[in-house]
């Protein structure tokens, strides 16, 4: 059985560990390993679904220490089931404890496969029960979602309302569907065309930064972490594709990486600025790389960032001049005061004399950083 309904990645993989080894033990006739197993699916059933739905006056810490009669009390206190639901899972709930040997010889608990096989039809009807009311209370489905946003540009006015009533388990999913729109939407970059060939069953769908801005808040921290703990194996792994539709989605969040990832990733998003630069327009409105100042402390980010304006000299122009110049602003002020001083000192000594520097360039770099208040030659 598929617990694609259960709120936490780690309920569901063991719910499905759980029942597949339950069917198992039904074939070979295992009474009390049914039993056991019954009783353990419904606490992690009940248990996923109080931690999503947090009752009154309960935290997570609470609700992983109730016991199963306690779960099946506050399941029909709150209405997940009926008071004859909760009269059937007595079946279940009173053979749990065969875990235990020295309740059985205690209580001289006796049982049989015909009572392992009620418990089975037992625990099947109140999986449905509870993924009837998941669905109910939740009614959206990522797939939905992604659906929507193709077909209707006006979703994104109501998509800020919508992503709440998604069970964890969902939200997790779009967050994964939307890193692999935004990869489908960096392989049109110039540098990667002819490197990817994606089937992009999303083709609408083209302001994923936006709709991952949105949704990170409600996203847990350790889902974001996931994905930037992927940025670093991209960054140390040489895929620049990857690596930089992670870094756009999630370079905000940086800070939650050792200092040393957080210098590693920044200076190989600055090395990769001179093979994406022909793209500086999604750069710029994205924001790309107007965080990434916090990041670089050392030298050798200075020095990278030397280099970007460097290669920024000879390079810019154009109909994209504006959006270039616009990044470079970002990255600049991302940086503190003195770095950017220090920077632009460096700059300012690669064009003297003026005089000799070529017209072209001129035009193209130098008279745009003047007007914009970048450089100074007086």
């Amino acid at each position: 059985m598929q617990f694609e309904f259960v709120s936490d990645e780690t309920f569901q993989t063991i719910l499905e560990r759980d029942y597949d080894e339950l069917q198992r033990c039904l074939g070979s006739k295992a009474a009390k390993s049914v039993l056991i197993l019954a009783g353990s699916i419904v606490e992690a059933l009940l248990s996923d679904y109080f931690i999503e739905n947090l009752p009154a006056g309960h935290t997570q810490a609470t609700i992983l220490n109730l016991a199963l009669s306690n779960l099946l009390d506050l399941a029909e206190n709150e209405g997940l089931i009926s008071r004859s639901d909760k009269n059937l899972a007595t079946v279940i709930k009173d053979y749990r404890n065969l875990i235990h040997p020295g309740r059985e010889v205690r209580k001289n608990e006796q049982f049989d496969f015909e009572t392992a096989e009620l418990s089975f039809k037992i625990l099947n009807l109140l999986i449905r029960k509870i993924e009837r009311k998941y669905r109910e209370k939740f009614g959206y489905t990522a797939d939905d979602i992604m659906a929507s946003l193709n077909e209707d540009w006006n979703y994104h006015s109501i998509y800020s309302s919508v992503i709440t009533r998604l069970s964890i388990a969902e939200k997790n999913k779009l967050i994964d569907e939307l890193v692999s729109q935004e990869n489908k939407l960096k392989s049109k970059f110039v540098k990667f065309e002819g490197e990817f060939n994606y089937e992009n069953t999303y083709e609408n769908i083209e302001e994923v930064k936006s709709l991952v801005t949105e949704l990170k808040p409600i996203l847990k921290q350790e889902t974001i972490l996931s994905y930037l703990k992927e940025l670093v194996h991209a960054v140390t792994s040489g895929h620049s594709l990857q690596a930089l539709a992670l870094y756009n989605l999630f370079h905000e969040d940086l800070h939650l990486l050792p200092e040393q990832e957080q210098e590693m990733v920044s200076i190989y998003m600055l090395s990769l600025y001179s093979d994406i630069s022909e793209n500086s327009s999604d750069l710029a409105v994205e924001k790309t790389y107007s965080t990434i100042g916090k990041y670089t402390k050392t030298e050798k980010g200075k020095d990278y960032l030397k280099s970007v304006c460097g290669f920024a000299i000879p390079h810019f122009g154009g109909a994209g001049v504006n959006y270039e110049f616009d990044v470079l602003e970002q990255i600049l002020n991302s940086f503190s005061e003195a770095v950017k001083d220090e920077v632009l000192a460096d700059l300012k000594a690669k064009l003297l004399p003026l005089e000799n520097v070529p017209a072209n360039i001129k035009k193209d770099f130098v008279e745009p950083a003047v007007k914009r208040g970048i450089l100074s030659f007086e």
